[in-house]
């Protein structure tokens, strides 16, 4: 088959899966609108720095129309396909120039914000679509379902009432017209529509990261690298630290940010365990990352969650589990050895070549897109 993912690129789960298809045989690529501060993994980035909404446009339509015949399935990523669907209309700030444009830009979406899925419809294209993360998670879902949320830490501007609403609208549409949609997170599955499935992370290859195993020593190192500190729940973990210092527990702690890859992960390297978040209720591709180098992670789960994995995905489960509320005790028990890191590491590699190598997941998705 000829695969086309597109239009984003985040945390390379289309990357990953769209070489796995490769491997299996398969033809494609991964196109990009935007380029982002982030190292993205794709073959071509459609839009240049600089390029004015009309040139954008342009090329948008020039992609679509020229791609139309070239591909058998269609797989779209982070809530996103080659048109801008519900755009905001206004937005509080905006100068007159800006609201026209806004306001411009919304009365052309109305018009052809559907147009593509029509006509690949119309085509007998096969068309899916991924969910990751915040392209579906909604704040007043969140807020109203749990303790514990990226919704309850984060200021208005992160999830307000227009992207709520317009994520319900968008999955509602993407249900109706998409012949699967996906999310690669069970906490995902709350807030997606009706029928979406489970599929992991495709970002993280195994055979690719060096197996780093935590040394046996008796100060240890624990790191957190937070890429949103408010969302990653950064000031409990801070709190924690500070507490325990203060009652006089030896260890290190290092926060890692806006560092180069090559240098952070010399960093990863020596720390013994890494503190990835306390707010999200999942783990991302960092936390995989991590643990293919036989790092222990900790990070907060729900139950609820974790309950939605196969049963020998839990048993394997090797996350040590913290919340707001226990995330002292837990670095604590790291602190003073109730938890052997260097066991629970290595078990933290068997664990990803298990449950995320991206053939054995590709080879799913392809299955779907053959029925």
């Amino acid at each position: 088959m000829r695969i086309l993912h597109l239009p984003v690129a985040f945390g390379r789960q289309a990357w990953g899966l769209s070489q796995a298809e490769k491997r299996a045989g398969h033809s494609g690529k991964v196109v990009v609108y935007e380029d982002t501060p982030y190292r993205l993994n794709a073959d071509e980035i459609l839009f240049n720095t600089g390029d004015g909404v009309l040139k954008q446009e342009f090329k948008r339509w020039k992609f679509f129309l020229s791609n139309l015949f070239k591909y058998d399935v269609f797989h779209f990523h982070f809530g996103q396909k080659f048109f801008v669907l519900f755009p905001r209309p206004v937005k509080q700030g905006d100068s007159a120039a800006q609201a026209a444009l806004r306001l411009t830009y919304w009365v052309y979406s109305s018009v052809v914000g559907k147009f593509d899925i029509f006509l690949l419809r119309l085509l007998g294209k096969k068309i899916f679509m991924t969910y990751h993360g915040d392209d579906i998670r909604q704040g007043d879902r969140s807020r109203e379902r749990y303790e514990f949320s990226i919704a309850q830490e984060v200021g208005p501007d992160y999830y307000d009432s227009y992207t709520d609403n317009r994520k319900r609208r968008m999955g509602e549409y993407y249900r109706r017209v998409c012949d699967q949609v996906y999310v690669v997170s069970p906490d995902l599955l709350a807030m997606a529509p009706v029928g979406a499935k489970l599929i992991h992370y495709t970002g993280v290859h195994p055979n690719e990261w060096t197996l780093v195993p935590t040394s046996e020593k008796s100060k240890i190192t624990i790191a957190h690298a937070p890429t949103h500190r408010l969302a990653k729940g950064t000031r409990f973990i801070e709190n924690a630290v500070a507490a325990l210092k203060a009652r006089g527990l030896d260890f290190d702690f290092v926060t890692i940010e806006n560092l180069p890859n090559d240098q952070a992960r010399k960093i990863y390297e020596k720390a013994d365990v890494i503190v990835d978040q306390l707010l999200a209720g999942w783990y991302g591709v960092f936390a995989i990352e991590l643990m293919a180098m036989g790092k222990p992670v900790i990070a907060y789960i729900r139950d609820e969650d974790l309950a939605q994995e196969p049963k020998e995905f839990q048993r394997d489960f090797p996350i040590i589990r913290a919340s707001p509320k226990s995330i002292e005790s837990v670095l604590e028990d790291v602190i003073c050895g109730a938890t052997n890191l260097r066991e629970r590491g290595l078990q933290s590699r068997k664990f990803v070549e298990c449950w995320y190598d991206p053939d054995q997941i590709a080879a799913t998705v392809v299955g779907d897109y053959k029925s």
